[in-house]
This record gives structure tokens, sequence and C-alpha cells, in this order.
């Protein structure tokens, strides 16, 4: 019943490719920006902005289908950003994606978090996403096994050898 007014605030990047293939990179972002009735001078500068903090620009002019894993990553990030909005839900942002570019996400997640935009995040490596959460649920076999505060987690021992130190 509140989609008309929720639906500005909310972003969401799943794990699996969420944009055309045949569209270029800027393309893309314009498009799936449109669809919020922003200006078309702001889409232009707002694109511009993302595809500069997701390292794209150079890319702005490929199509989607020929950028490599991580590339299209940041794009659906950037597809979901497009409307500057408040709250953004994150699907395994980085699987599949090699270390340079995991390591390139999870500094535009920091980042995001700073500026204060609200995550929930969905991911496999718990130490990484611990390190740029607030609180963290660690779900095994389906079932929240444990949660807290993601720094209380990160140093407590049991969860470090649990979840932390076997690539979990």
């Amino acid at each position: 019943r509140e989609a008309g007014r929720l639906k500005p605030l909310v972003g969401w990047a799943p794990q699996e490719d969420s944009f055309y293939s045949r569209l270029t990179v800027r393309e893309n972002m314009l498009y799936f920006g449109s669809l919020y009735g922003i200006p078309a001078k702001v889409l232009a500068e707002r694109a511009a902005e993302l595809l500069s903090l997701l390292g794209l620009s150079e890319k702005r002019d490929a199509r989607a289908h020929a950028l490599s894993g991580g590339m299209k990553k940041r794009l659906n990030m950037g597809i979901a950003l497009m409307h500057a909005p408040k709250i953004l839900y994150l699907d395994e942002p980085t699987v599949g994606v090699d270390p340079i570019y995991r390591h390139g996400l999870w500094t535009v997640i920091e980042r995001l978090r700073s500026q204060g935009v609200t995550m929930l995040l969905v991911e496999q490596f718990a130490a990484a996403a611990l390190a740029v959460s607030n609180y963290g649920y660690v779900m095994e076999n389906g079932r929240i096994s444990v949660h807290g505060p993601a720094a209380q987690l990160r140093d407590d021992p049991a969860v470090k050898a649990a979840y932390l130190g076997g690539g979990h």
C-alpha cells in the first residue's frame, strides 16, 4: 500500500545480473534511473558521479554483456544507486568476483555507509561483511546462529574460530 512512498527510498542490487546486456553501461544506468522520474540532466550527472565512484567511467560505452564479473557487480550497484536511495539491499555483492574487484566493492560499500546509506548486506565472506557493518547476523543451516554488534562479533574468539578464520 505504501509502494509509491517507499520505492524512492530503497535500492536493490541482486546477486544475478539485473540490467539489459545489449545496452551500454551508461544507457543501463540512465534507463533504470529514469524509472524514478528523475530529470535527464540530473540523471546524466548522477550517472557520471556513480561511474566514477564505481570505477566504470572507462567502460561507460561498453555493452554490459562484455563486462567482467566484477564490473557487472559494480553496474548492478550503480543501477541500484541511481535514485540515491536511503536504504540499499545488496545480495551477495562479491560472489564470483576476483580479489581486486572484491576489495574495490568493499571500499564502495564502506564509503556509502559513511555517507549514511543504510544497507542490508547478504554475504558469504563474513569477515569482510562484519568489517563494514554495525550489526551482524550469521546464519547456519537456515537459522541465525549468532548475532550482535559487528565489533563484538569480530572480537569474539568463538565467532572468529567458527566463522571468520575458515573462509566463511
